[in-house]
């Protein structure tokens, strides 16, 4: 058997093994041995900053925050973090899922005003993946129907590509009236202060 400073020092070790620690950690978390938890976690936070893989950082980061709300402690220090990793590398869902961590949070410590600013970052980043994810589909089906040979098939993927192009447009209005609105209550916010 391999040792786990072995394993770690292996180069395929590097880039697996924060991403086992992590789990271990969780999993030591949901033991209540929070100790154990938090030791597998900066271990793997050292490895995960040696190989600069920021997906599964922001991961931890989390892991790392929610051991702090157990242990009594702000997790703010760590989903700002992992807020801010997830933002420059455009994590989008991870972005969303954080502000509704840190929602969460707010709303633990009865701040609801700023409860309800993340919540609603949270579902406007939600709906900006939405759109994306519907425009990404509507070229893969654009360029399905351009390799189609089958008229019949060719047809069908017409209707559903100008189905699409209806949601994305529907979306994407949505998106904007959205944006309005929180720019609104931003303004409403700093004028209430």
């Amino acid at each position: 058997t391999v040792s786990p400073a072995a394993a770690a020092s292996t180069p395929a070790w590097i880039v697996v093994w924060p991403q086992i620690e992590t789990k271990l950690g969780r999993a030591n978390v949901h033991a209540g041995q929070l100790s154990k938890a938090r030791d597998y976690f900066l271990s793997a936070l050292e490895k995960l900053k040696v190989v600069e893989n920021k997906f599964y950082l922001v991961d931890l980061l989390v892991e790392m925050a929610s051991l702090d709300v157990i242990s009594g402690k702000s997790p703010m220090r760590n989903l700002n973090e992992a807020l801010e990793i997830a933002n420059a590398q455009k994590f989008e869902k991870k972005v969303a899922d954080i502000y509704l961590l840190i929602s969460s949070y707010y709303e633990s410590q009865r701040d609801y005003r700023m409860a309800f600013d993340y919540y609603r970052n949270h579902h406007l980043k939600l709906n900006e993946v939405d759109a994306s994810n519907l425009s990404k589909k509507l070229e893969i089906l654009s360029i399905e129907i351009a390799r189609s040979n089958d008229v019949s098939e060719r047809h069908e993927l017409n209707i559903i590509n100008e189905r699409l192009i209806k949601d994305v447009e529907v979306q994407k209005q949505a998106l904007e009236q959205m944006r309005e609105k929180h720019q609104e209550l931003i303004k409403e916010n700093q004028y209430d202060e």
